[in-house]
């Protein structure tokens, strides 16, 4: 996990995006290994993280839970999210 750390890695989002660009098998078995713990439904999610719209900085106002259905972030239930991540 040091390894990983120190490469700045802090989040599955930035695990699975590592992946694609490791060239060093041992840390790419090792990055495979860590993302390899996470439910599937989250591995799926992390591969949508996309690190020019992805910023820490910007308030989420608006989530999408199915196709074309958003929801304002400040209105969605706990079973919602329960639901879209089948959990």
């Amino acid at each position: 996990m040091n390894e990983l750390s120190r490469m700045d890695i802090t989040t599955l989002g930035d695990l699975t995006q590592a992946i694609e660009f490791e060239n060093d098998q041992r840390t790419k078995r090792t990055m495979n290994k860590t993302g390899s713990v996470f439910p599937i439904n989250l591995q799926n999610i992390s591969k949508c993280y996309n690190e020019d719209i992805n910023t820490i900085d910007e308030e989420v106002k608006f989530i999408q839970l199915e196709n074309d259905n958003r929801k304002d972030n400040r209105k969605i239930s706990a079973k919602e999210i329960l639901n879209v991540t089948d959990v």
